[in-house]
């Protein structure tokens, strides 16, 4: 199964441990077509905004919740 929402965490050690975030991109858009991703560093809040909104807006949709309530 695919997961509703890829989080590509710790962005920041990817020159460290030698990970291409090109390649990350590249490769996840040709895994997931439409699927969603984010290049996060949640430690440094870098992406947790967007992340948030994805969960939810996913969270609205399963339980109708309208746009306008705060979360």
């Amino acid at each position: 199964t695919q997961s509703d929402l890829l989080v590509i965490n710790k962005t920041d050690l990817a020159e460290a441990v030698g990970a291409d975030l090109e390649v990350m991109d590249r490769d996840s858009r040709r895994m997931r077509g439409d699927g969603p991703f984010v290049f996060a560093q949640v430690r440094n809040g870098e992406g947790v905004t967007e992340i948030a909104g994805y969960v939810r807006e996913a969270w609205r949709g399963t339980t109708g919740q309208s746009a306008s309530m705060n979360a």
